[in-house]
């Protein structure tokens, strides 16, 4: 009886001892990636500005060249250089998104909210993601007309991160369904596609600055979402499981609270 009372003790402490392992390897992660969010800030609205410049001229160039090259008996002999281009240019808008997740991240302030269509801030964020043909764009905006007091401009930054994640998330097609109503004196809109889903051990770590699964991108776009749509006196959370596509439910308050002049900025 003694032998197991002294195993169970054992066993026990085992248990204990793993868990704090456990918990301070998450904060020794977390406190890695507050320190390099820290050097980010820093540098991020001087660098991204000096950045922008040149991919801005190479963007140019490569209209540009494409304009000279499209019917140019260049490209009937070597089409792939017409492909070539497009990788570039393709490489570029991807250096622009990391570049305008840094300076958002580092420069998400106070909302500016005006009255605005549910259904406009869909339909603008949706015309800055281009959706693949493989990929079947179901909308049902129950609450279209309603209007809800945001800030439009930052709400859509929001929609299109997410979009473009659902976008990205299925290479070989899929089904992306972006849906609203009214529940409770908020506003839900879902954004749902049949992606890869998300691995159980990651869903905590979605929204943290830094976090990434894809090796393009630094894992700022959520992060970023989350920050405005808290600002907003919202909450954004995810729904997945692995292989079966993942929600994104975003809610928002039908009317601001009195306190909204007490947003912060960044």
């Amino acid at each position: 009886e003694e032998l197991q009372a002294t195993e169970e003790e054992l066993r026990a402490s085992n248990e204990e001892l793993q868990e704090a392992n456990a918990e301070l390897k998450e904060t020794q992660e977390q406190l890695i990636r507050s320190e390099r969010l820290a050097a980010i800030g820093q540098l991020a609205g001087g660098v991204g500005h000096e950045l922008r410049n040149p991919l801005g001229a190479i963007k140019n160039a490569i209209y540009y060249i494409r304009g000279k090259l499209t019917k140019s008996e260049v490209a009937e002999k070597e089409p792939r250089v017409l492909e070539f281009l497009d990788i570039v240019d393709d490489e570029v808008n991807t250096s622009n998104k990391i570049i305008n997740d840094l300076l958002g991240f580092s420069r998400v302030g106070r909302p500016s909210v005006s009255p605005t269509a549910v259904k406009k801030i869909v339909d603008d964020a949706l015309a800055r993601v281009p959706i693949p043909e493989n990929i079947e764009l179901t909308e049902d905006l129950s609450v279209d007309s309603t209007k809800i007091k945001v800030d439009p401009g930052q709400i859509q930054q929001v929609l299109v991160n997410v979009i473009t994640n659902a976008v990205q998330a299925m290479p070989e097609g899929g089904k992306l369904t972006i849906s609203t109503r009214e529940k409770e004196g908020f506003l839900e809109l879902d954004i749902t596609d049949t992606g890869s889903g998300i691995a159980d051990e990651i869903k905590g770590k979605i929204f943290d600055p830094l976090f990434t699964t894809r090796a393009k991108g630094i894992g700022l776009g959520l992060a970023v979402s989350k920050s405005i749509i808290e600002r907003h006196s919202g909450k954004i959370e995810a729904k997945s499981k692995a292989g079966k596509g993942i929600t994104f439910t975003i809610r928002l308050p039908l009317e601001m609270p009195a306190q909204e002049g007490s947003f912060g900025t960044r």
